[in-house]
């Protein structure tokens, strides 16, 4: 079944009939719920509903100055709601953190048609459970986020991007310890192969990112040059990796971060994209899905709980 509601009234009716169909529900369409319901640019935060483009929204509080700190690639593609279901995050995940960070409230529409309301809209709010988090990277498997309240942060006064190319895994994985070691603060620590800069079939490239005022910026910039970070980059490659590739069938491992080198050179010349400094390596390696990693029980009592009759996707795997 295909849903298209206009309301939350008509979302929480369709459901309701859904649920007591027992009839899956195997596309929701909230492009209609696409704009800012609330912008408090002297709160530091923003209400929005689920159905709008990633970059419209970040292009509206940009002209207060702010943003949601989040960033995954092609955000022309992707809505709120691709974002929370999937947990999305690009290249400044490590020094911004993930949306867990900066939701603060979400109104969900339960498979039984029921419209809820978790946390709050202010930054202050210690009420009750943090239901939230909950439904936040559960794939629409436990409700349908329809609203979310986001905590915002002033745009970076500035930016600057630098790259080292590294030979060899040996190679990276010193690198990777001289930055843990270090003084430095970078907002974004990044590992890929595969793009057209590198010559070498087994060679990879770490960017840095620093974000802050000037002065800031450009004393990691003095710093990181010392480091061999000397070489100008960009966030291309992060673009490049995912305009090719689906980014739920493209493998996900999380490591440690001192044993993302260990990982990488599990690859052989495989291309990949690692957020280095949280030790989270993708991969072109196609997951078969009939060897997904069973749900544990939580997963299956979480399921239970708010989807009974098993109208809404399955839960994605834990990775």
């Amino acid at each position: 079944m295909r849903l298209e509601p206009l309301t939350e009234i008509e979302l929480g009716t369709q459901l309701a009939k859904a649920s007591r169909e027992r009839t899956p529900v195997e596309c929701v369409d909230l492009s209609h719920f696409n704009r800012i319901v609330e912008h408090c640019p002297e709160d530091l935060t923003a209400t929005v509903q689920s159905g709008m483009r990633l970059d419209t929204l970040q292009h509206a509080l940009g002209e207060r100055g702010q943003w949601v700190p989040l960033d995954p690639a092609l955000p022309e593609t992707l809505t709120v709601l691709d974002v929370l279901n999937h947990d999305l995050n690009g290249p400044r995940r490590f020094g911004f953190g993930k949306a867990r960070d900066y939701v603060l409230g979400l109104r969900v529409a339960l498979a039984d048609g029921s419209l809820i309301r978790t946390g709050g809209k202010v930054v202050k709010n210690v009420a009750g459970y943090d239901l939230g988090k909950l439904f936040i990277g559960a794939g629409g498997a436990l409700g349908i986020i329809v609203e979310a309240t986001f905590k915002l942060l002033p745009r970076p006064r500035a930016e600057l991007f630098f790259g080292k190319n590294c030979a060899s895994v040996d190679e990276l994985s010193s690198v990777l310890a001289s930055l843990r070691s270090s003084s430095l603060r970078p907002s974004i620590i990044d590992c890929w192969r595969g793009g057209p800069s590198l010559t070498s079939g087994n060679g990879m490239m770490v960017v840095l990112g620093f974000s802050g005022t000037e002065a800031e910026v450009a004393w990691q910039a003095h710093h990181a040059a010392a480091l061999g970070f000397s070489k100008p980059s960009d966030l291309s490659y992060d673009r490049d990796f995912w305009i090719s590739r689906s980014r739920l069938m493209t493998r996900r491992v999380s490591v440690v971060p001192t044993g993302l080198a260990a990982a990488i050179a599990g690859l052989a010349s495989m291309p990949f994209l690692a957020r280095a400094g949280n030790g989270v390596l993708y991969t072109a390696e196609i997951r078969d899905p009939g060897h997904e990693p069973p749900s544990t029980r939580l997963e299956t009592r979480a399921k239970m709980a708010f989807d009974p009759n098993h109208i809404l996707p399955s839960l994605p795997p834990l990775l």
